[in-house]
């Protein structure tokens, strides 16, 4: 029994070990990219923000800014809306970096959820099946009753 408490903490240990290292690898990233940005943005001077979505002849939107080519989103504009402050790119890249945790967490989730599945083993004995001769439950039961009514 002593060997089955050790390899249970020995697999939590496991695994807390991964979701911690998975949010430190999220926050190093998170330190590479505000450094892109930092780089891109000192390079030139800061945009008021997006401009506002008007299109070419062609009829497709205008493309992303540098920052968007830092940060590693490439193509047109993802839909966004228009920005009304100049905070407003720091919220959006919050965001990104919100739902790139989340990702990470499910993961991990995922993971510990494929660790813990139980594993063949032999056969465990049964218990007992007796019932309960006395009558402490009800009078527990009645009296944690009294009290939530009276509350």
């Amino acid at each position: 029994m002593a060997r089955g408490f050790n390899w249970g903490i020995l697999s939590l240990l496991g695994v807390v070990v991964m979701v911690l290292g998975g949010i430190t690898t999220f926050f190093v990233f998170l330190g590479k990219k505000s450094a892109a940005v930092a780089a891109v943005s000192s390079a030139k001077p800061p945009a008021t923000g997006r401009e506002s979505p008007s299109t070419d002849n062609f009829g497709s939107p205008p493309p992303l800014t540098d920052y968007g080519k830092a940060l590693g989103i490439h193509g047109e504009d993802p839909g966004l809306p228009v920005l009304a402050s100049q905070q407003g790119k720091d919220v959006d890249n919050l965001i990104l970096y919100v739902h790139l945790l989340m990702i990470v967490l499910f993961a991990a989730g995922c993971l510990l959820r494929l660790l813990s599945a139980p594993l063949p083993t032999r056969a465990q004995p049964q218990g007992r099946l007796h019932r309960v001769k006395g009558h402490a439950s009800n009078y527990i039961e009645g009296a944690v009753a009294v009290v939530e009514a009276s509350c």
